[in-house]
This record gives C-alpha cells, sequence and structure tokens, in this order.
C-alpha cells in the first residue's frame, strides 16, 4: 500500500539507484506488480516462503515488495554461504521459490540446488538468459495490481541468526514491525522525501 501511494502521489520522482539501474516510484510500482503476477504463476500463496540467494541488488527490494503484495515471507540469505549452508537453509526454511545469482557465486547456489528438490522454482536475476530469467518473466508477467489484504502482524521478513539457540534459525518480522522500524529511522535520522540511502553493508 505504501509503495502504491507513493507511486500515485510521487510518480516520477526517483526511488532505486543501483549503478546504471534508475526506477522511479512509477516505475518500481510496475515491476512490482509483474513480479507479483510472477510469484502468483509459480504457485506462491499467503504464509509461503521465498529465498534470496544473491548480493545486494534492486532486485532484493523488488522480491521483497511482491512477497508483501502476495502475502509471503522472503528471506535474504548470506550471499557468502557454502553449498552446505546453503543445503541446510533450503531445507529448514523449504521456499517455494528462489532467487539465484550465477555472477561471482553461482557454483555454490547451482551445486545447492542440484543436491535439493528436482521440481523446486528457481529464477536467475542476473542474466542467465535462460527460461527462468528474472527479467524476460518481468516483461512478460501480467501487470495486474490487484491483491488481497494481507494482515500486518503476519510475517514478511526472515533473517537468519544463531542467536537465540547457538544454532540457525530464521527471525521473523511482520509488515507492521518493519513499518515501525523505518518510522523510528525516518524520525531518528530526519529522514525526508529528499533524503538518499546508501545500502553499503551486505542485504541478509
Amino acid at each position: 500500500d505504501l509503495l502504491s501511494e507513493q507511486a500515485r502521489s510521487r510518480p516520477d520522482m526517483v526511488a532505486v539507484i543501483d549503478g546504471t539501474h534508475q526506477s522511479t516510484f512509477a516505475e518500481l510500482d510496475a515491476r512490482v506488480n509483474r513480479l507479483a503476477g510472477v510469484m502468483r504463476s509459480r504457485g506462491v500463496v499467503k504464509g509461503d516462503r521465498i529465498l534470496w540467494l544473491g548480493q545486494n541488488s534492486f532486485r532484493v527490494l523488488e522480491v521483497l515488495l511482491a512477497s508483501a503484495r502476495v502475502g509471503a515471507i522472503v528471506c535474504p540469505a548470506n550471499w557468502r554461504w557454502s553449498p552446505a549452508e546453503i543445503a541446510f537453509t533450503l531445507d529448514d526454511f523449504d521456499p517455494k521459490l528462489t532467487f539465484w545469482q550465477e555472477a561471482e557465486i553461482g557454483e555454490a547456489n547451482r551445486t545447492a540446488r542440484a543436491a535439493w528438490k528436482p521440481d523446486s522454482h528457481w529464477i536467475c536475476h542476473d542474466g542467465c538468459n535462460g527460461a527462468d530469467d528474472y527479467e524476460a518473466l518481468l516483461a512478460a508477467a501480467d501487470p495486474e495490481a490487484e491483491f488481497a489484504p494481507v494482515e500486518t502482524g503476519t510475517p514478511l521478513l526472515a533473517i537468519y541468526t544463531a542467536a537465540f539457540s547457538g544454532r540457525p534459525g530464521a527471525a521473523l518480522l511482520s509488515h507492521e514491525s518493519l513499518l515501525i522500524i523505518a518510522w523510528l529511522a525516518m524520525m531518528s535520522q530526519a529522514i525526508d522525501e529528499t533524503s538518499g540511502y546508501l545500502v553499503s553493508g551486505p542485504m541478509f
């Protein structure tokens, strides 16, 4: 809803910059709608889990927002993980859909994928030029913008941590908690619509 409102009230304002890629709020909103359509075409429904196996990218934000629209839970995994650690997460998180990266970390991702469920859904986000290429799927996706309401108390973001039991587990953050975190950051750091935010750390 917040993205839709930004797209309505500030359609031409720049929302995301990543290298040579740049999206306005209207463009981001349209891409997120299409990605949500891709997710639904792969059978993703409320409560399903989405895994991101990649480095920092504007597409992480798109996956998070599309997951919010369909009621799914997204986990941006540690891209430094070994194939064994990725395999653990696949078994533990059991994603309905996995987004993965070929450049630099493709070997570990492919190794883990080959050892997991053969009928699982994977989408390559950085131009693998196959049937499961992110940009090609977005271009062909249903641009439908109608989504069923999602309860704000339901989980949206999963972050793996060993802080609770000494072994990795996914801590779940709700839509509501992420909104509160963002609001607190805005208030404490005087962030407004003219601000820019540099993401320099790993997004997992």
